[in-house]
């Protein structure tokens, strides 16, 4: 049958086959995207776990998970206003900083100057030399 259809009108195959990538392609941005968000809560599960069997108060826990999720600028990415889950590298950080007995102030700090990208905000109104 497809034989006869491709035979007669061969200009059907290729929106057939646009529509057939265009398809795959949809379904493959819709699984990526679920499955990353599956895989970040996976990780902000597992490092509350870990915090509370190293025997953080809740409090503590809640400092710290808060300041790892907020963005340095605090703008919403794509007009969307939802929490910046802790990524990998956020989690290791925390929990060496656990092992090494820092204090949920000393960790919260820490993760803003991360995620503020090293600078601290005295210097952020200060003027940078153009060379």
């Amino acid at each position: 049958m497809l034989e006869t259809l491709f035979a007669k009108d061969p200009e059907l195959l290729i929106p057939i086959i646009m529509a057939i990538c265009g398809s795959l392609v949809g379904i493959i941005a819709i699984v990526a995207h679920q499955w990353r968000n599956l895989r970040q809560a996976e990780v902000e599960a597992a490092l509350k776990q870990d915090m509370l069997n190293r025997g953080l108060s809740v409090e503590e826990i809640e400092r710290v998970v808060r300041a790892s999720s907020k963005p340095a600028n605090s703008k919403p990415a794509w007009g969307h206003n939802r929490k910046d889950p802790i990524s990998d590298n956020e989690y290791y950080l925390v929990e060496k900083l656990v092992d090494e007995g820092k204090s949920a102030e000393e960790i919260e700090r820490i993760i803003k100057a991360v995620k503020a990208g090293g600078r601290s905000a005295r210097f952020e109104s200060v003027e940078r030399p153009v060379c």
